[in-house]
Order: structure tokens, then sequence, then C-alpha cells
């Protein structure tokens, strides 16, 4: 791979990262988006996966494409937190104490399988994902700027492990879910030999100030009132919902909002759109949410036979389930025959409440309700792998031309 001049430029900068992340790990563009939106927003990534699929080489081709200071822990039950921030070191020769950075004080750190230590250690790397800086003998110590956790968490072995509390999961701007490649992706991978070498051929995109410079601009993009309006409807329909174990906070719907502010300065706007928000909802909102992963094995099939069986992955769970969700499938039919009625209803009225940026007639009775994901089904099973589906939300009317 020849040399690539930096860039600060968003959408060629988007680009050239992309190229370089799937060139060294074979990832879906699903997959890469979401940890570029974390990494020009300043936020922090949870990726999950089984062992052996390139998440420590996904964080290593990271740091090299932004040429950053690359620092890996091994999170174990027995890790102290000194050991990740690290200590204050004796001097013999000149009689006084020397703090020893530790592995804490790099652009990018891979926080390697965060559930297999203690929460003492926990708290310590969450207090410096949280502000930037780590306490050091009475004094505060500022990390490295830009300072990016990705995180790795193993779907499997959970012998010694620790539970992550939804305070953890919830400083994680987004949480991405790897798993096999795609055939044509692993051929690829098979046929161009040693990924280390692969590695070697990357060249950085961005030094730190330049990305520094990109989070800046990211913090400047605009989010119109009814683009914030639409959001808050969502994560309030969170709270609601009865299939949801944990709505989204505040924290994650401005953790939402953040992510689609990157998109959108990746995308070449300086101002939000709801397709970002959409784009996005799975990564962030999941992230955000209930902790399912690895401490329910069946988390995902009983939440599959709740919607149907068409979701339900084989017809014997779906029959199995079928008496424990009638009451919840006539739920679904009674709001589905409300929605073609009020469909009705608004084709009689004709295109009156086209001109309104945003419906606010709650207390209608016959208000038009739709999937909030339409055609998104990739999203839609996203969110049922962490139990946060949102199968029915108020349509919300927004203008599109969020240029004024």
């Amino acid at each position: 791979m020849t040399a690539t001049p930096t860039t600060t430029d968003p959408r060629r900068a988007r680009d050239l990262l992309t190229r370089n992340l799937t060139h060294v790990v074979k990832l879906p563009s699903d997959a890469v988006e979401p940890l570029l939106c974390a990494l020009v927003a300043g936020g922090h990534a949870l990726v999950e996966g089984i062992p052996g699929i390139g998440k420590t080489l996904l964080a290593k081709a990271l740091a090299a494409c932004i040429d950053g200071e690359f620092r890996r822990v091994q999170f174990t039950n027995d890790l102290m937190p000194s050991d990740v921030i690290g200590a204050s070191v004796w001097q013999q020769d000149s009689g006084t104490f020397r703090f020893v950075p530790g592995p804490l004080f790099a652009n990018l750190v891979l926080a390697d399988e965060i559930n297999r230590t203690s929460p003492r250690t926990l708290s310590c790397l969450l207090e410096a994902m949280e502000s930037g800086k780590v306490p050091v003998d009475g004094r505060t110590e500022p990390l490295g700027r830009p300072f990016m956790v990705l995180a790795t968490r193993n779907p499997v072995e959970f012998h010694g492990t620790f539970p992550v509390p939804e305070a953890a999961l919830d400083r994680f701007l987004v949480r991405v879910e790897l798993g096999y490649p795609a055939p044509e992706l692993e051929l690829e991978l098979y046929v161009d030999g040693a990924a280390e070498r692969r590695l070697d051929e990357v060249q950085p995109v961005m030094d730190p100030t330049q990305l520094l410079e990109l989070q800046r601009r990211c913090a400047e993009v605009q989010v119109t009132a009814p683009v914030a309006e639409y959001a808050l409807r969502v994560v309030q329909s969170t709270r609601d919902h009865s299939q949801l174990q944990l709505g989204a906070s505040p924290r994650a719907a401005l953790a939402w909002l953040g992510a689609a502010k990157a998109r959108a300065l990746l995308d070449g706007r300086d101002h939000v759109l709801p397709d970002d928000l959409k784009a996005l909802a799975v990564a962030t909102l999941a992230a955000c949410g209930s902790d399912t992963a690895g401490n329910d094995e069946d988390a995902t099939s009983d939440v599959a036979a709740d919607v149907g069986a068409d979701d339900a992955g084989t017809p014997d769970a779906a029959d199995a389930a079928e008496e424990d969700t009638q009451d919840a499938r006539d739920a679904v039919d009674t709001s589905r025959a409300s929605d073609v009625a009020a469909e009705d209803a608004t084709a009689d009225t004709g295109d009156a409440a086209s001109d309104a940026t945003v419906d606010t007639e709650d207390a209608a009775p016959a208000e038009r309700t739709s999937d909030f994901f339409g055609d998104h089904a990739c999203l839609k099973q996203g969110l049922i792998r962490h139990r946060l589906w949102l199968p029915r939300l108020p349509v919300v009317t927004i203008d599109l031309d969020m240029t004024d």
C-alpha cells in the first residue's frame, strides 16, 4: 500500500479509514461506521465477539490510522488499578518518588476482556474514560489527547468473569458485535496473507492533532429542534415499552446525538438528519441498554419468541413460546388494526398534516403509528439481540431540510 498524505477533510478521512481497517480486518461496513463515529465524536467503543476474529488487530489498525500511541491491557481478576494507571517508583539516586505512567497514558487503549477484572479496577478505567484524567498521589494527571478506549468482551467462557454493570456499559458511546466474516471476506483474508504484514502496510490517515480538529468540528455540528424532538420521542418510548428491560437514559440520548453528529460530519454535512440517528440506533442505544450478552444464554430466543414465529428461528421454538406470548401477539394485532384505521383516516383527510414539522397531537384518537425502522430489518434484529427492540413507535414527520 502506497503512502497516503494525512487529511482533515471529513469525507476523505472516512473513506481512507474505512479502506485501511477493511484491508487489515475483513469487516462489514456496518461494523466500521460506528467505530469511526466513536473516534470522531471522542467517545469509547465496546467490541463483542468470539476469540480469533480480529478485535486486537482492529484496535492496532485504528491506532495506526491516526498515528497514535497504542497500548493493550489484558484484564484479569488479579489486575490492580496501579497496573492500569501507573505507580510512583522510588528513585534511589535522587531520593524521590517518580511517577511511571501506566498503559492508560496512550491515545488508543485496548482494554481486553473487561469483564474479567474486579470492580475496583474497572471503576478506575471508567473514571479515566469519563474524565480523561486519573488521580495519582493526591493530584490529577491528564491522559493523552486524543484518548479512546476500545474494550472487548467475549460472549463465551464466562467462568471467572464479573458482571459488567449498566453504569459501565453507559460509558461506551457505541457497542459493536462482530461475528464470523462473510465467506467472500474470509476468502480474501486467506489470500491476502499474514495479518501483521497487512497491518504494517497501513499508512496514517491523520495525526493526533488533526483528529482533535475533527473532534472540535464534530462538536459544532448542528442538531435542530425537530431532530432533537425525534430523538426524545424514541428514547421516551424505550422507557415505557414492555419488551425492554431498561430504557435509554438522557446520557444515552446525548451519546446517540453525539454519534449522529460524527456521522453527519463524516458525510460532509454540518447538520444532523434523522437518517444519522437511524443508522446508529443499534450501536449506541444497545451500548447504553441492558447487559444481556453473556449473562443470559436464552436472551435472544426469548425476545425473538415474544415478537412472533418469524423471528423465533425454528418452528419448535415458536410453538413452545406460543402460550406465553399469545397476549403479546393479540396486543400487537390490535395495534396493527389501529394503524390501518389511522392510515385510512389520514388518507381521507388528505395531506393537511404534511406541512407540520413534528406531529404533536398525541391525544388524537386515531394517531398513526408504524414500525419505527420500516424496512431496516437489520436494525430490528440488532435491537432484538440486545433486548432493545422498538417494534412500534409514533411516526414523526420531520423536515429533512436542516440547512436553515
